[in-house]
Formats: C-alpha cells, sequence, structure tokens
C-alpha cells in the first residue's frame, strides 16, 4: 500500500491511498470462497458448486462486498503509514474518488482526515507580561 499526504484547506489533510492489484485479488477470492460455502445452490452440495456458477450468480457482490472490506481494513493501515500524528479521530474519515479499472490495476482512491491544530509552546514565557486582576 502507497499513501501519500495532501494539504487542503484548513485543517483537512488528503491521503491518496494505492492498494496493489494483488491485495485485492487475495480479498476478492476469500470473498469468493465464503460466498460459494456458505449459500446453497439447486442441485449442488454446500461447497461444491463450480467457479463459473458462483461467478455469474454473485460477480456483482463479490466485487463490491471486496471493495467495501479492502477499503475499510486500509483507512486505519494508510493514516498510520502517513505518520501524521495529531489525526481527530472524532470524526469519520470520508472516502471519495474510487478508481478502479478491474482486478488486473490497482485500486486507486483518495481519504480526507481531519487533523487538530498544532499548538507551539516553544515561545519564552517569561517575556511576556501578565497582569493580575
Amino acid at each position: 500500500m502507497q499513501v501519500s499526504i495532501e494539504a487542503s484547506e484548513g485543517l483537512n489533510r488528503q491521503l491518496k491511498v494505492i492498494i496493489p492489484s494483488a491485495d485485492y485479488k487475495k480479498a476478492r477470492r476469500k470473498e469468493f470462497v465464503m460466498i460459494s460455502k456458505n449459500r446453497k445452490f439447486p442441485g449442488f452440495r454446500p461447497g461444491h458448486v463450480p467457479a463459473n456458477i458462483v461467478e455469474r450468480e454473485y460477480s456483482a457482490e463479490i466485487n463490491e462486498r471486496t471493495l467495501s472490506t479492502v477499503i475499510n481494513n486500509s483507512v486505519l493501515d494508510a493514516i498510520r503509514e502517513s505518520k501524521i500524528s495529531n489525526v481527530e479521530f472524532d470524526s469519520v474519515p470520508v472516502v471519495g474518488n474510487i478508481t478502479f479499472n478491474g482486478t488486473d490495476h490497482d485500486l486507486v482512491y483518495t481519504l480526507e482526515i481531519e487533523v487538530k491544530p498544532e499548538v507551539n509552546l516553544e515561545k519564552d514565557l517569561a517575556s511576556i507580561d501578565i497582569e493580575k486582576v
């Protein structure tokens, strides 16, 4: 997984996340196996359904579930890998601009997160005049 950081307006940051096609294929295979074992197909024993039938019937669902799983699992890893230390975890990261052109290409998406403001306390406090009321 590759992560690049771009500054947005204010306290927002955009992370561009690239997930290799091999990782996507691995997750898709896992979803495929789970569906083929847990769904009932007339005329077949559970878990013994030909792959082409499962693919034909559930291809859209497998793709949707795989995409959702891969993105959800990679969000926290992307934040950790970007080494942004002041991430605001109270707000939910927003995923946008998903680019995916089939299983032979990498999955690319942008993640928008909000960071906490940086406070610099390196100023010499002895030079500040304070009035007591």
